[in-house]
């Protein structure tokens, strides 16, 4: 397997999809064209050289620094995706300065803050290509950055569709737990708890910032909290980095336990409860249902199914060919993923998946329950879509959508387009109904804690498990 593959006019999905299978045999690339299409370019593991391993690394404005720390080596084992993770947190790290903690908290080494000029705009590139937030950098201190700084280096790394990328650690954190407990084989992460796994390079150890939460107790993954990617374990001790500690991108050593496990006691004021175990790369193959040693034939595979338009997504095998195909159209049109779509109209419909799906209460019909103002808004009545098919529907389930083209980059920001427009883009903690008033009456069920105030994590969660259930093998399709 060493020949660089390059396939041309795949739409964003496609694209992303192909990457995920890919990532087991080698390095993926993904670059857009003027056409509004992409190419895919695939190189094999035995055809490109290994990651550097010297004192020095680039800087994000292409030229180098150096700090008394040694970049960190890729050890025997260690996944391209893991390899590249690991050199983008030391680039950054040794961009800000290399700010580095002892066992205790106390800073031994101070970095580059984050009102700084040339480090609050880069801080400002966490948000916007890891978080799709704009228009916010390291100088608006009220907003906490050390989520946006996970989601960046595990996006620009690969992670493609594999991680839940959000301005909140507690939304990936409980996704993660998720799906080991529903033993989800394509998910990137597996979160366990630390007396049940020994960290390793390329995990991501979990915190809590607040009384109340641990890993059976998770708030309906809407709380206070902090993630540290583990870049090194040697002897007594796991080194981590992670942003937005200190003010800075700090490296830290937490303490392992004579076993090698981690302590679920830890300063600076924070409960160290778990870790997620990478899987990218090595169970991308895996989850196709084949071996790394079968990547040539997975190519070959999906390169047709993508030509003949076979693409999979959530509820696929339960879905009519004529509305499956309606809904992918519908996510390349929108620049969303079509399983996200699939998952709200299974949510809003009970899985029924049909024009005629009405709320006794409301009024509001079809596949993402039109209200009948909204609908008199589209040039329509709800009688007359419940009278349509599926496909006849998705003509305004398209018009509906049609104004959020292009921002909706995750679950909750479609969920949003059709509970509360108004949170589209917004972070997961973003309060979209507060008691007392009318509208958290009506939608007090989807406050998961039950603390007063309905978050858009909270409402997403129940579309999430639609989603989990939807890209199980029993539905994907």
């Amino acid at each position: 397997m060493s020949d660089i593959r390059i396939i041309n006019k795949l739409s964003d999905v496609e694209a992303q999809q192909l990457r995920i299978a890919f990532e087991a045999g080698g390095q993926v690339t993904i670059v857009p064209d003027n056409t509004g299409t992409f190419t895919l370019v695939f190189v094999p593991r035995d055809a490109k050289s290994g990651p550097a391993t010297s004192g020095t690394s680039a800087s994000p404005s292409g030229g180098s620094s150096s700090s008394s720390h040694p970049s960190p080596t890729s050890p025997s084992g260690v996944t391209a995706y893991i390899s590249e993770l690991l050199r983008l947190c030391d680039q950054e790290w040794r961009f800000f300065g290399g700010q580095t903690y002892d066992l205790t908290g106390n800073t031994t080494t101070i970095g580059h803050k984050e009102q700084e000029d040339g480090f609050a705009e880069r801080i400002g590139v966490y948000w916007k290509d890891g978080a799709d937030l704009s228009g916010i950098n390291g100088t608006n201190t009220d907003w906490p950055w050390s989520a946006a700084f996970i989601s960046w280096v595990s996006k620009t790394a690969g992670a493609g569709a594999r991680f839940r990328y959000s301005s909140q650690h507690s939304v990936y954190i409980s996704q993660a737990i998720r799906d080991r407990s529903t033993k989800r084989e394509d998910a990137g992460y597996w979160c366990e708890r630390l007396n049940e796994r020994k960290p390793m390079v390329g995990d991501i150890v979990c915190w809590a910032r607040e009384t109340g939460v641990d890993y059976d107790h998770q708030k309906g993954g809407d709380y206070k909290s902090h993630c540290d990617v583990v870049v090194e374990v040697a002897g007594d001790k796991a080194w981590v980095i992670g942003g937005n500690i200190g003010n800075s991108v700090t490296r830290r050593p937490l303490a392992l336990t004579a076993e090698g496990f981690l302590s679920p006691n830890q300063p600076c004021g924070e409960t160290l409860f778990a870790i997620m175990g990478c899987r990218i790369d090595e169970q991308a193959a895996v989850a196709a249902g084949v071996s790394t040693d079968t990547t040539d034939t997975l190519l070959s595979n999906l390169v047709d199914a993508v030509n003949g338009g076979a693409t999979k997504i959530a509820f696929g095998k339960v879905l009519a060919l004529e509305l499956k195909q309606s809904i992918i159209e519908l996510g390349q049109t929108l620049g969303c993923d079509p399983s996200h779509l699939a998952a709200c109209m299974a949510f809003e419909t009970g899985e029924e998946f049909k024009s005629s799906t009405r709320n006794k209460i409301s009024g509001a019909t079809g596949l993402i329950q039109f209200m009948p103002k909204t609908a008199l808004g589209l040039g329509t009545t709800t009688d007359k879509l419940a009278a349509m098919t599926e496909v006849e529907q998705m003509a305004y389930v398209s018009k509906y959508f049609a104004p959020y083209a292009g921002k909706m980059h995750s679950l909750s920001d479609v969920y949003m387009a059709i509970l509360w427009p108004k949170a589209v883009g917004k972070p997961e903690a973003f309060a979209l109904f507060v008691t007392p008033s009318t509208a958290y009456v009506q939608n007090k069920g989807l406050d998961v804690n039950s603390d007063g105030a309905v978050t858009k994590g909270e409402a997403a969660s129940k579309v999430q498990a639609k989603l989990d259930k939807g890209l199980s093998s029993a539905f994907l399709g």
